[in-house]
């Protein structure tokens, strides 16, 4: 073998393992960048999309004494922390999870509503929006009575676009009834893309039920008379409806039974008519010389719809109660746009 063709393999050889080495040098620093990425997706909530951005997770906190009254959420384990200022970076507040827990003293019984209501200079149309809370009845029948409930926060996902490095207030307040003490939790997260199905603006309506079978127009929020609902400029689409109808039984021997339905109708209905809905319905039973109590605590039922409607135009939510009147009920609708 010549010289020359002795060199000629070497050089290739030579050349061969530059490139194997640098292919090893691509290879070995990408996988640590892929290792890096793994847990950060993984991480993100299911509210949002695995793509999001998670951008901030809060709480406020505060307590409900006295009935129609708004209260500003501002603190969180007793530390004062004022209106959430949202992230530089938040584009949307993609979710909302709303709990509470009810004090109940002495021998009386109630119906239990809550509502939250958002504002603030992050709302980039400058509006309140409104959020049907956990609701429920309770009822001690003597003074020794005792009894133990437990209830999974009330789950919005949300699509509210947002203005970075400004601020939402929280408050909250019940209509009705005057439990000893509501303490209400609401937690909201922030991201920069939308949650998936996420409703882009709520509001909510409620009247006390007094009769049976009698239509009741719901225009109120506690001591707010605020009308029917009118839908949102660039709103199209009524994605879904929360309803429930809480009563107080009271605390005298009873056996009743609750059934209650609930009507949307309006010229903001697109395919015009009546839309029509049930409420969950129950029964209440303290025969003879009661003692003891109970007490639920339930999320409003949450029914998606995708509705059709005409922004700029009205929407009026009606209940009902059927069968017999169990006393003191209370109708809640609460309509989510998309």
């Amino acid at each position: 073998m010549s010289v020359l063709a002795v060199l000629l393999m070497a050089l290739v050889a030579v050349v061969s393992l530059i490139g194997y080495g640098a292919l090893r040098a691509r290879v070995g620093t990408a996988a640590p960048s892929i290792a890096r990425k793994a847990p950060a997706s993984s991480s993100v909530p299911t509210v949002v999309s695995p793509s999001a951005k998670y951008m901030d997770c809060t709480i406020r906190e505060g307590s409900l004494t006295a009935a129609d009254t708004w209260v500003s959420l501002v603190q969180f384990n007793a530390v004062t922390e004022g209106p959430v200022d949202v992230p530089v970076d938040a584009k949307y507040l993609a979710g909302m999870e709303i709990a509470i827990a009810v004090e109940q003293a002495g021998a009386v019984s109630n119906k239990i509503s809550t509502v939250v209501r958002l504002s603030g200079s992050a709302l980039k149309d400058g509006g309140r929006y409104h959020f049907l809370g956990p609701v429920g009845s309770a009822v001690v029948l003597s003074a020794n009575g005792g009894n133990m409930t437990f209830s999974p926060p009330c789950n919005y996902p949300l699509a509210i676009p947002l203005k970075g490095a400004n601020q939402l207030t929280i408050e909250a307040m019940f209509p009705g009834d005057d439990p000893t003490d509501i303490f209400i939790m609401v937690r909201l997260l922030f991201s920069d893309q939308p949650a998936p199905g996420g409703f882009s603006e709520g509001d909510v309506r409620e009247a006390d039920l007094a009769a049976v079978n009698t239509d009741y127009t719901l225009t109120n929020v506690g001591g707010d008379a605020l009308g029917n609902f009118r839908v949102p400029v660039g709103m199209n689409t009524l994605a879904a409806i929360a309803y429930a109808c809480p009563f107080d039984p009271g605390v005298a021997a009873a056996v009743l039974k609750l059934a209650c339905a609930f009507q949307l109708r309006g010229d903001a209905l697109t395919y015009g008519g009546t839309f029509r809905f049930l409420a969950p319905c129950g029964t209440y039973v303290a025969a003879g010389t009661p003692v003891g109590g109970q007490a639920v605590i339930l999320p409003p039922t949450i029914m998606r719809v995708d509705l059709p409607v005409k922004a700029g135009n009205t929407l009026e939510a009606h209940a009902i109660l059927l069968a017999e009147d169990p006393g003191d009920a209370e109708g809640l609708v609460g309509v989510l746009y998309a």
